[in-house]
């Protein structure tokens, strides 16, 4: 991200840029440039982001968010073995599934590359007034993000041999495997605190019940700060980690660690939402194996491990689970 110091040092060329692609996005009026103001997005994130205020080749005024950067490829640290794909598996999540379903999304206004800087651009709507989940205290939107995601994944499942070609990636055997191994892998002396570790990292039945469950297209990473609220409506955003897979996995991670009181009552909500006519017999399984999953996933995901207090809750979790 962008401190405030390298934001205004950077303006001019910044400007450029967003000039640059704004321009052809929405054309310019001869004489005057398309960016009339810009701010930077106050939420940390991956990306640089900005709410930008723009003139359209019509003179019509308008707002855009805006997120920047470079691409990503498998060796940057940031792409998490694969889980994360960048700017460009976002956009294609936008134009091959959120916008031809027409869920409640940010609608997509372009996606484009800046060849001078190397940027990949990602032009969305501007939701004026939406509310990262975290910071909503409604414990209703906890329920209607889950149910949300219940039609979403119902609406999704069976689409994947069809989007196998968009870029979003199919999650299989050795996606699952890879978790497990990376933990192992950098668990090192922690091997003598949790014995069974080991073992638990080379049994494949415990991911299993993910390679035959039905698959439906999973955001990745579905979490409180990942998805907005406003007016009541559900908008997740942040589609970079997609990919196709059962849905229970974004149901797993949504809830990993919640009470368990909280979290049977949103996956309750869930369920009724994705299959009104209750559950398939299945899903209690697939959703096991979909929480032992989230727990290798955040495990996995530095070679250094996670922090020593997010570890020791996560073994919690998953030693319970096995």
């Amino acid at each position: 991200m962008f401190s405030t110091e390298d934001w205004r040092a950077a303006g001019a060329t910044q400007l450029d840029d967003a000039g640059r692609v704004l321009g052809s996005v929405f054309g310019t009026v001869p004489g005057q440039g398309p960016v009339i103001s810009r701010r930077q997005w106050p939420l940390e994130g991956t990306f640089d982001a900005e709410v930008v205020t723009c003139r359209t080749a019509t003179g019509d005024i308008r707002q855009v968010y805006c997120k920047h950067g470079p691409d990503i490829d498998l060796t940057d640290p940031h792409a998490a073995y694969g889980q994360r794909g960048g700017l460009g598996r976002e956009a294609a999540v936008y134009a091959y599934v959120l916008e031809p379903l027409g869920v409640s999304a940010p609608r997509c206004i372009a996606f484009r590359r800046d060849e001078m800087t190397d940027a990949d651009w990602l032009v969305l709507e501007f939701l004026d007034g939406a509310t990262p989940l975290h910071e909503s205290r409604r414990s209703r939107s906890l329920d209607r993000a889950a149910e949300w995601l219940g039609s979403f994944h119902g609406a999704t499942e069976g689409l994947w041999p069809d989007l196998l070609l968009s870029g979003i990636p199919f999650r299989d055997a050795d996606w699952y495997q890879g978790w497990m191994d990376r933990t192992a892998g950098w668990a090192g002396a922690l091997h003598l605190r949790y014995p069974w570790l080991a073992t638990a990292c080379r049994r494949e039945d415990l991911y299993a019940p993910l390679l035959s469950s039905p698959h439906s297209v999973v955001h990745g990473e579905f979490s409180l700060g990942n998805v907005l609220v406003r007016n009541g409506e559900v908008y997740p955003v942040d589609w970079e980690s997609a990919g196709l897979a059962p849905g229970e996995i974004d149901l797993a991670f949504f809830t990993l660690g919640w009470p368990r009181r909280l979290r049977r009552r949103v996956e309750a909500a869930y369920a009724r939402r994705r299959w009104p006519g209750g559950p398939p017999p299945e899903f209690e399984a697939t959703l096991q194996a979909a929480r032992i999953h989230a727990c290798f996933r955040v495990l996995g995901d530095s070679p250094l491990g996670p922090s020593t207090d997010d570890a020791r809750a996560i073994f919690k979790i998953l030693q319970s689970l096995l």
